[in-house]
Formats: structure tokens, C-alpha cells, sequence
């Protein structure tokens, strides 16, 4: 997969072009300077220190059921 490129116009990411990626998919963005001075500090086995914490909105997430055992074993059989 190419990277994209993004320029930041009025506080917003702007694609440079058109992406195929579909809607609600989410992406890790790190900005060029974080990542050259990451490649700078990297140690000797050449691992990259970038940390970061993954952004998720909450609306992804679906309020959970309840469930039994048994029908929770049956799913698992079913697979």
C-alpha cells in the first residue's frame, strides 16, 4: 500500500488525491517531522520508537447482549 499524503488547510487533513479506502475506515496518521526523527533515533537493531495510542470513536462500538453458555458454546461449534 502507497502512503498517502495529506496537507493540513484550515485545521483539516486534505488528501493530495482520491483514496479507494471505504467509508469509516480509520487511519494512524503521523506527521513527517515525529516520523524522520523517529528513523534518527531508532536503535541499533533499526526499531522505530513511535508510540502512539489509537484513536477509536466510541459509536463503533456495539452495546453488548447478553448471552448463555450454552448458545455461546453452540456458536463456537457452528464455526
Amino acid at each position: 500500500m502507497q502512503p498517502f499524503h495529506a496537507v493540513v488547510k484550515n485545521g483539516r487533513l486534505t488528501l493530495d488525491a482520491p483514496s479507494d479506502l471505504p467509508d469509516g475506515q480509520v487511519v494512524v496518521l503521523l506527521p513527517l517531522e515525529e516520523l524522520m526523527s523517529a528513523v534518527e533515533d531508532a536503535d541499533d537493531d533499526g526499531e522505530l520508537a513511535i508510540g502512539f495510542v489509537p484513536y477509536v470513536p466510541q459509536h463503533e462500538f456495539r452495546k453488548p447482549k447478553a448471552i448463555t453458555a450454552a448458545s455461546l458454546i453452540d456458536e463456537l461449534k457452528s464455526l
